[in-house]
């Protein structure tokens, strides 16, 4: 009987403990921190939990998630409980990865591969994104590849532009995944060729472009740097973008202690040696020679 009574008695404590919770611990306001493009009766309105409900057993990241998807362009929501009765949620911008041209229209994606705006006219962002398809793409949504490889190949060059710290990429192209390319400035387009060693060919090819070691190209020359074999010969032709195929070609390498490993970009930086040398007019100045 003194467990009857005892289990009796700690059931009327819990049913008193949760009625006392539910009718005092009540969210009394619902404060922003952060930054964002939207204002904050735009966040407050999106945010699913509002004064009087309950603090305790309110969903915090249900709550961050549902903010991210309504307004797309919030690149990270948290909501956190402020006791006695606040409920704080903190925004972060999207940053723009590139806008994909799809069935007439602008897709807009974030550096997270979410969905921010879906345009009728040219949306401003710094890089175009071509040869990539989303399935059903919708704003405030993770976009889903139609060609998964591709997908693939996007995430792990993207990788390789944030490890090297690389600015005005203009132009990604994966359209013929065998040919991959990378346009820098709008001025010089990077062949970086089948997607193998990316981080280095990406490493490489900008030592050339940014000049470190005085052996690049200038500083504004535009046309095409092949990279397709630079992971395996430290090697890459420049070709001028006033010169036809078959003509003349500017080749960059590293020096000869340097490692040609697929991670190896840091190696090639700012001791690569510029040379000069004729390409088989068959296969045309893109061609890179091993040295």
């Amino acid at each position: 009987m003194r467990i009857f009574y005892v289990c009796i008695f700690a059931a009327v404590v819990i049913a008193a403990v949760v009625i006392f919770c539910s009718l005092i611990m009540k969210v009394s306001e619902v404060q922003v921190a952060g930054s964002s493009r939207y204002s904050e009766a735009d966040i407050l309105s999106a945010c699913p939990i509002q004064p009087q409900d309950n603090l305790l057993t309110a969903d915090t990241e249900a709550a961050a998630l549902a903010i991210e998807q309504k307004l797309p362009y919030v690149g990270e929501a948290t909501v956190k409980r402020k006791f006695p009765s606040r409920i704080v949620v903190t925004v972060s911008e999207a940053e723009k990865l590139g806008t994909i041209e799809q069935s007439g229209k602008y897709i807009v994606l974030s550096k997270d591969y979410k969905v921010l705006e879906i345009s009728e006219t040219p949306v401003e962002s710094e890089m175009s994104l071509k040869g990539i398809t989303l399935i059903s793409p919708e704003p405030g949504k993770v976009a889903e590849f139609k060609n998964e490889e591709a997908g693939k190949v996007l995430v792990s060059l993207q990788n390789s532009i944030a490890s090297g710290n690389v600015e005005h990429v203009t132009e990604i192209d994966l359209t013929d995944l065998a040919q991959i390319k990378m346009v820098y400035d709008g001025r010089v387009t990077m062949n970086l060729g089948v997607p193998d060693h990316l981080e280095y060919k990406v490493a490489f090819g900008m030592d050339i472009i940014l000049n470190k070691d005085g052996n690049g190209i200038e500083s504004d020359a535009a046309g095409t740097l092949d990279l397709s074999r630079a992971a395996d010969t430290d090697r890459a032709v420049f070709t001028p973008a006033d010169l036809d195929a078959d003509s003349s070609a500017s080749s960059a390498s590293a020096p000869d202690d340097s490692a040609a490993s697929s991670e190896g970009g840091d190696d090639a930086s700012g001791d690569g040696t510029a040379s000069s040398t004729d390409p088989d007019p068959t296969e045309g100045g893109d061609q890179s020679t091993a040295e």
